[in-house]
């Protein structure tokens, strides 16, 4: 049976601007916030990763622009170690696929509330509890490197 530890996270990419065009909240929406996700799931030698993308709002969305208060990236990375038979290497990239990005997105979480509740200009941020694997699976917005299938 395969299995996986997670061993760490660090934050690959973080960067937070205000939007100079933000005037005031959407009077039906209040602040606009448009996310986006994506992951990368791979393996290389004894070690899985595991990497979530994230956008929130972009500069091109000319409908919602002066609603919108803030632009934010952030690319966070798991790693864990993992132990798998040949055979079982499709059972490793389910896991990897979707326990290692469960066991990720709160991490990412926290950091979003953190980043956006200590800028101290708007409303704290909080990314909302979902099934993230599911959500990503779903969306197809998940990429697998290393397997060789």
């Amino acid at each position: 049976m395969a299995t996986i530890t997670f061993n760490d996270y660090i934050i690959e990419k973080s960067i937070y601007r205000t939007n100079p065009s933000f005037k005031e909240p959407h009077e039906e929406y209040g602040l606009v916030i448009d996310e986006d996700f994506s992951a990368e799931v791979g393996i290389k030698n004894d070690r899985g990763y595991v990497k979530i993308k994230l956008l929130l709002n972009n500069d091109d969305d000319a409908e919602y622009i002066s609603n919108t208060p803030f632009f934010l990236e952030v690319i966070i990375r798991g790693i864990f170690s993992h132990e798998y038979e040949i055979e079982e290497k499709s059972q490793l990239k389910s896991l990897l696929g979707s326990n290692a990005l469960a066991i990720l997105y709160p991490y990412l979480r926290s950091y979003v509330s953190f980043l956006t509740a200590n800028t101290n200009q708007f409303p704290t941020y909080i990314l909302p509890v979902v099934n993230f694997a599911k959500l990503i699976s779903d969306e197809e917005k998940i990429h697998f490197f290393g397997f060789d299938d």
